[in-house]
């Protein structure tokens, strides 16, 4: 699988706060997700970043993950 482009915009969740949409496109997939936060904090969540922060982060790195052919999403998500 080679990721051809990725985009992130900030949405608006249910609740009206900043979200993440991101999108993908690789040789034959289109994949789309968005990212709401829960309203519970408790030790066990998952760590947010602002959604802000994302973007800037996501413009650092993704020179690094375009072309990369990945032989699976696990090898993608590490």
């Amino acid at each position: 699988m080679k990721i051809s482009e990725i985009f992130l915009k900030i949405i608006q969740d249910s609740r009206g706060q900043d979200t993440l949409e991101a999108s993908m496109l690789s040789d034959n997939l289109n994949a789309v997700a968005s990212v709401p936060a829960g309203k519970s904090k408790g030790k066990h969540e998952t760590f947010s970043i602002d959604p802000k922060i994302s973007l800037q982060r996501l413009e650092e790195i993704k020179k690094e993950i375009l072309g990369v052919d990945f032989d699976s999403i696990s090898e993608f998500d590490n």
